[in-house]
């Protein structure tokens, strides 16, 4: 709360109990509840908000994906209600969500939607009865609005409107008086990304913008502008996302500012005044599976031993006889460098240069680690340059409030690849040392999975999908797994399959199933041929047997 009657701030809280909406004022310095208010409803609570005379409750009422608003008006000494007014029509609504903004105090004492074609803006200052429209552009797809959170600062919010190809914003004033909202001044539209932020200093407003190349600083007053930062060198590829700022007056007419931007890249950065001061690499933060990778041999190499394996042992033999003399202009470099790579190798001195290009080592410590993130997003790091990240992409678009759900990654040194499967049926096959798609599936257009295993193929080895209860699906001969595939069904049973030719198709006959009693199976594990001996050797010496 603004402040009570004692002087002190109170806390008002907002809960969603069952068939209720209570609404609670809890003292400041003593935590006892001073009153309660309980609507008896099936609404859905949004956010409580406060004045000095008031109370205000949002919520979404109606049925799901056909919500309207209300807000229920308190006494803020004894929170009896007031009144209950119902904003828009019914159908404006489809989920909280699409409720971009509710004011928490008088320096922000509006509630902000859209409608469903995201064609106008709807404002109302909380406690009135009437809304007002503010139109859109016509190619809009996100609305973002910024407001101070202070008491004391200034009633003007901007409305950051983002198109397909930039951005644009619009400044609003409110008249605490009338109560009217008007529109005070633009922001140019600009291509690209631009992530806008509020600060304030006593009463006055202001917004940073940061866009791909400089940062901007306005007043809420007027559009002309109080500073303006291009970002130096390290920043020129910024992708601003959402960010937070400090606007600092040093002199008349000069300023300071700080901003920390989230990157489309899910890195974290702080900019002061144009520089940019550090990064971290919050996108690492959320990785949920990960592979190693062998270094790829260089492509003229592998055309070369591709060229040898099929052409007749005679013209590979003469192929190799040249191939090994042209190296030969090498091997002087070579000898010489023997006696410091001896000594490294003992005393574990070799150092590790920095460069863009990622090569194999002498012993094949140095690989790649390819690694998959939770919000959609692939990154290759070099495990022999202190992990530094080589390349990363955007793989798979997750829906928002959920993560991406990899069921299983898997790395083919021989062709260079990875691949990734995802539990919608998804997957993506990249390069290991770029990241360039090879192939690509979105969710939906194959069942979902509970996992995939590495088989063996006459095609090589490759992730086999194992779809919810343990189903199998058909595949290509070429890529019939050679082993026993075991899955786990759906009533708590083991089954082992081979895959059979039928019908120019290669399908997964169970050839056993296993049934053992409800609630028995802990975990399953996936059993190598080459592990049996191990296992059966571990047996006997814990049993004796």
């Amino acid at each position: 709360m603004e402040i009570t009657e004692r002087g002190g701030k109170d806390v008002l809280t907002l809960h969603q109990e069952p068939g209720a909406i209570v609404t609670r004022r809890i003292h400041g310095a003593q935590g006892n509840v001073v009153w309660e208010h309980k609507a008896v409803n099936k609404d859905v609570p949004l956010q409580v908000s406060t004045s000095l005379e008031k109370v205000f409750v949002v919520t979404l009422h109606g049925s799901a994906l056909s919500y309207g608003l209300k807000v229920i008006v308190l006494d803020t000494l004894t929170g009896k209600k007031l009144d209950e007014i119902p904003l828009g029509t019914k159908n404006e609504v489809q989920k909280p969500e699409d409720v971009m903004f509710v004011g928490a105090n008088s320096a922000a004492p509006i509630v902000a939607w859209t409608d469903n074609g995201k064609t106008k803006l709807n404002v109302n200052v909380l406690g009135l009865k009437n809304k007002q429209e503010f139109p859109l552009s016509a190619d809009t797809v996100e609305v973002e609005i910024h407001a101070p959170h202070t008491i004391q600062s200034s009633p003007h919010f901007l409305v950051h409107s983002r198109t397909k190809t930039g951005n644009r914003a619009d400044v609003f004033h409110i008249d605490l008086k009338s109560n009217v909202i008007t529109k005070a001044y633009e922001l140019p539209l600009l291509d690209g990304g631009s992530a806008f932020s509020t600060s304030s200093s006593g009463a006055n407003v202001y917004f940073t913008r940061v866009t791909a190349d400089e940062v901007i600083v306005t007043s809420s007053t007027s559009h002309g502008v109080l500073g303006r930062w291009s970002l130096r060198a390290g920043a020129e590829k910024l992708g601003a996302l959402h960010a937070v700022s400090e606007v600092i007056k040093k002199a008349e007419d000069s300023y300071a500012v700080r901003a920390v931007v989230v990157q489309d890249s899910d890195d974290w950065t702080q900019i002061v005044n144009g520089e940019l001061a550090w990064t971290r690499l919050e996108g690492l933060s959320g990785a949920v599976a990960a592979t190693w990778a062998e270094i790829p041999e260089s492509e003229d190499l592998a055309r070369t031993l591709e060229a040898e394996a099929h052409s007749n042992p005679w013209s590979a033999y003469i192929h190799r006889v040249n191939r090994h003399v042209h190296d030969l202009q090498y091997l002087p470099a070579y000898l010489q460098s023997i006696p410091q790579r001896l000594l490294s190798s003992i005393i574990g001195s070799e150092s590790v240069k920095s460069t863009d290009k990622i090569t194999r080592d002498s012993f094949g410590f140095n690989k790649l680690v390819v690694l998959a993130t939770k919000r959609g997003k692939l990154y290759g790091l070099d495990a022999g340059n202190h992990g530094k990240i080589i390349w990363s992409k955007n793989a798979n678009e997750t829906p928002s409030g959920k993560h991406w759900d990899v069921k299983a990654i898997h790395a083919d040194n021989i062709k260079g690849f990875v691949t990734v499967r995802g539990s919608e049926g998804q997957f993506i096959i990249v390069k290991a040392d770029t990241g360039k798609t090879v192939e690509a599936m979105p969710s939906g257009l194959f069942p979902p999975i509970d996992g995939a295993i590495v088989v063996d193929s006459d095609a090589g080895p490759w992730l086999l999908p194992i779809e919810r209860d343990g189903k199998l699906a058909d595949v290509q001969l070429g890529w019939a797994p050679k082993q026993t595939v075991v899955t786990r069904t759906g009533e708590n049973e083991i089954q082992g399959f081979n895959f059979v030719e039928i019908d120019a198709l290669a399908s997964a006959v169970p050839i056993w199933s296993f049934s053992p009693w409800p609630g028995s199976i802990l975990s399953t594990l996936r059993l190598d041929h080459n592990m049996i001996p191990s296992l059966l050797l571990a047996e006997s010496s814990v049993t004796g047997q």
